[in-house]
């Protein structure tokens, strides 16, 4: 028991795949997201390919192309970890785990969060070297701070989708645009596979 929680201990594989892209274009991406017009396709799967789409439209395939298969030829990052899963008496859901192992490492810990009866809104918090905490949901953006040791940086989550399975197949998906101002702006997928030991 973890603060009066009962507490299972799970096994995390985690994909992770991370690209760079043209800050213009995350803002486009961004803004299209937070669109009246985009929401009836958020009451569906909305990709990073409909993003472009409705920002090039259909008839400039070459860009489209080149834009996914960059990221789809991305090198995929897995990890495998051991963590613990736990639920409380309002149906709040907390998986934990430590994000490196190596000697070196201070020890990061990870806490992903979300409510049963609202899967699609999910944080992420990380406490260690680097303190955040991330939200993620699917056609929004949330604004964050991420608190390095040397100073810390603002930076947005544009959600392209959440798929969150968790509690019926121990599955987690995350796509999403990071903007770190004035550092990079990245188009990243995190995919997580819980099972027990």
């Amino acid at each position: 028991m973890r603060g009066n929680r009962p507490v299972k201990k799970v096994i995390i594989k985690i994909i992770s795949k991370r690209r760079e892209f043209d800050e213009r274009l995350t803002d486009l991406i961004g803004n299209l997201l937070e669109s009246e017009s985009m929401y009836g396709k958020r009451q569906r799967d909305f990709t990073f390919k409909d993003a472009i789409e409705e920002i090039v439209g259909d008839t400039d395939t070459e860009f489209l192309e080149k834009l996914t298969e960059s990221f789809e030829d991305s090198q995929a990052i897995e990890v495998i970890t051991e963590g613990f899963i736990m639920e409380d008496n309002d149906g709040n859901i907390e998986i934990e785990y430590d994000e490196n192992d190596s000697e070196d490492s201070n020890g990061t810990i990870v806490r992903i969060i979300f409510n049963r009866n609202e899967p699609g809104l999910v944080s992420v918090v990380r406490e260690g070297d680097i303190n955040t905490m991330l939200s993620f949901e699917s056609g929004k953006r949330h604004k964050s701070v991420y608190n390095t040791p040397y100073m810390p940086f603002e930076l947005s989550i544009n959600t392209i989708e959440v798929k969150n399975t968790v509690l019926t197949d121990g599955r987690l998906f995350l796509n999403y645009l990071i903007e770190i101002k004035g550092l990079s702006c990245d188009r990243c997928t995190i995919d997580f596979e819980i099972t027990q030991p």
